[in-house]
C-alpha cells in the first residue's frame, strides 16, 4: 500500500543517480530543507514575520521532521506539499492569477498521500465564499484550479488505465 508519488520519486532519483541511495537520501533532505522555508511564507501570509520566523525555527529543528526525511520513507513528502499547496492556493486568490499551480500542488499533495484530497472540497468552498457574487470569476478560477488537479492527476489516470485499474485508484486500498 503505497501512494504513487514517493515510488515515482524515489524511482526516478535511483535511476538518475545510478541506483544511488545515497543521492536520493540527499535528494530527500534539500528537498525537506524547503519545509521551513514554506512554512515561513505560509505563517507570515497568515500571520505576520514573526509567526513565521517561528514557525520556520520550530519545523527546522523538530526531530519527526528531519528524521523523515533521512530515510527511505514517504511520509517526509506530505507535510512539505500540503502546507505548499496551501501557501500557492493564498498566494493565487491574492494575485487572482496562478490558479493552474495551485491546481497542480493540490494534485501533487493527493498524489503523495490520499488524504489531501480533502483539500478539494475545502478550497472549492472558500472560494464560492470568497466569490459568492461573482460567479463568471467563480467558474473561471474552479476551472483553472481543476486544470491543475487534472494536470498533476493525468499521470496517474494513464498508468491506471493502461494497467487496468481504476482510472482515479490511489493505491490498492
Amino acid at each position: 500500500h503505497q501512494s504513487p508519488l514517493y515510488p515515482y520519486f524515489l524511482a526516478s532519483g535511483l535511476s538518475i543517480s545510478g541506483n544511488s541511495v545515497r543521492s536520493a537520501l540527499l535528494a530527500q533532505l534539500l528537498l525537506g530543507a524547503l519545509q521551513p522555508l514554506i512554512l515561513y511564507f505560509l505563517a507570515r501570509r497568515l500571520f505576520d514575520r514573526t509567526a513565521g520566523l517561528v514557525a520556520a525555527g520550530i519545523t527546522a529543528v523538530y526531530g519527526p521532521f528531519v528524521f523523515q526525511e533521512a530515510i527511505l520513507l514517504r511520509d517526509w513528502i506530505p507535510p512539505v506539499l500540503e502546507p505548499a499547496a496551501l501557501l500557492l492556493l493564498l498566494r493565487a486568490r491574492s494575485l487572482g492569477k496562478g490558479w493552474v499551480c495551485a491546481g497542480v500542488a493540490v494534485g501533487a499533495a493527493i498524489l503523495a498521500k490520499e488524504t489531501a484530497l480533502v483539500l478539494v472540497p475545502l478550497a472549492l468552498a472558500w472560494l464560492t465564499v470568497e466569490y459568492w457574487r461573482q460567479w463568471k470569476s467563480l467558474s473561471r478560477v474552479a476551472a483553472m484550479l481543476w486544470i491543475g488537479l487534472l494536470i498533476a492527476l493525468t499521470p496517474l489516470v494513464a498508468r491506471n488505465l493502461a494497467v487496468g485499474a481504476p482510472p482515479l485508484s490511489f493505491s490498492t486500498r
